[in-house]
């Protein structure tokens, strides 16, 4: 049996039989035929009985996906999906200079950000700022979904603030700026292929509907 472990950077998603996964260093996805999953997912199991999966696992460890290690830890598995809720419609409840003035200095990070980073990158300051500060409690829930509306009317004076990605990284930095934090979530489906992001916190969707997120298998939860 190989001992193989997912790569540094990489993160894994099983979609109905297919793997799909996420090199954030790179910033690429990769799907594996679900004829092929359980062989890859047996080898990251440390599964005795798999024996006919080397061609799969040698493509995987050659575009540094996988790595062959002495003794790896399981894999843990799928990412737990926590999404209960979403903001629904109503409007938030005031707009200020200072509103305007954080998306400002919000909408600057990300696009320095976006310039000169990876999602690698941009996971790992994540990570470090949490090290220095923890996440605010679910006291503060009302305070968060607050100013997810409070960007949300304010979005469109962004350039391409549309898309998922500035969307959520922009309101990811304006709760930081407010001293707060959520979770960024990436999810992905198959057939056809689609990757998406958004923005949670407390099981309550910030950036998107319930609806449309419940398409998607989380693949990584920062």
């Amino acid at each position: 049996m190989r001992a193989v472990s997912l790569a540094p950077d990489v993160h894994l998603a099983v979609v109905d039989g297919d793997l799909v996964f996420l090199d954030a260093a790179s910033d690429q996805y990769l799907c594996v035929a679900r004829r092929h999953g359980a062989a890859v997912l047996a080898a990251l199991a440390m599964d005795a009985s798999c024996t006919d999966s080397h061609e799969i696992l040698d493509a995987l460890i050659a575009e540094r996906l996988l790595v062959e290690q002495a003794n790896p830890a399981p894999w843990a598995g799928r990412v737990a999906e926590t999404a209960q809720a979403d903001l629904g419609r109503d409007p938030p409840s005031r707009l200020g200079a200072a509103d305007l003035a954080r998306l400002i200095v919000a909408a600057g990070r990300v696009a320095s950000a976006l310039r000169a980073g990876s999602p690698a990158r941009w996971f790992a300051e994540r990570q470090a700022r949490r090290a220095r500060r923890p996440r605010r409690s679910s006291a503060g829930r009302e305070m968060l979904c607050e100013c997810a509306r409070r960007v949300d009317r304010l979005r469109p004076l962004v350039p391409r603030s549309g898309r998922c990605l500035v969307r959520s990284f922009l309101l990811l930095e304006y709760l930081r700026l407010c001293g707060a934090d959520a979770q960024w979530v990436f999810g992905v489906r198959t057939h056809p292929f689609e990757a998406h992001c958004w923005v949670e916190y407390d099981g309550i969707v910030l950036t998107d509907t319930l609806e449309h997120v419940r398409w998607f298998t989380p693949i990584l939860v920062t």
